[in-house]
């Protein structure tokens, strides 16, 4: 555990680097969209392939999906008195889980119907909103410390019955944020792309 100057408790290093990911994704976002017109933010390689726009709204959406589910997994491990301290070890199946979606991508998935972007983007909120909702992620993270991270887990928005434990669920949204900025950047590098 690390110890912050200005703080009574441990900082969790394992939570420290979850911010960091978050944070580091957030600046990926603004390098890559920041500077971008309407027009090139919306832009789509092929009919069946997203936009940056709608790359960085499917994760504004999965994040805002997950946020009540992450509520509810931390409301309920501390009334559990579910507290722990790393580092902690989780299972192969979810180390595998988080590993499928880091980029390149080695299979593709279908997002299911809740998680698609919108359909009418206002290319002027996406990155606000992406660097909005991304916050709000950053903030379930901070209130996750004192946590068992392996034994407080949390549902998937998209099945009742998938269940990650906490640290996981952290880690497979900041391996998703990574797959779709990763799948945002190849879009620019596109030889159509507006220029």
């Amino acid at each position: 555990m690390v110890y912050h100057a200005t703080m009574t408790r441990a900082v969790d290093p394992e939570l420290t680097a979850l911010v960091a990911q978050v944070r580091e994704a957030q600046q990926g976002a603004r390098d890559l969209a920041g500077a971008l017109r309407a027009d090139q933010l919306l832009w789509r390689p092929e009919s069946a392939r997203w936009s940056i726009g709608e790359c960085l709204n499917h994760l504004t959406v999965t994040v805002g999906r997950y946020l009540p589910m992450l509520d509810a997994a931390i409301e309920h491990g501390r009334a559990r008195g579910r507290t722990g301290t790393g580092p902690f070890r989780y299972g192969w199946l979810s180390r595998r889980f988080v590993a499928m979606l880091e980029p390149p991508p080695k299979r593709r998935f279908k997002a299911p119907a809740p998680f698609l972007p919108a359909a009418d983007l206002d290319a002027a909120r996406v990155l606000p909103e992406f660097l909005a909702r991304h916050d709000e992620l950053i903030d379930r993270i901070e209130r996750a410390q004192g946590l068992d991270l392996v034994r407080v887990t949390v549902r998937s928005p998209a099945s009742a019955l998938l269940r990650l434990n906490l640290g996981k669920g952290f880690e497979l949204m900041c391996a998703h944020a990574r797959r779709h900025l990763w799948q945002a950047r190849q879009v620019v590098a596109e030889s159509s792309f507006p220029r």
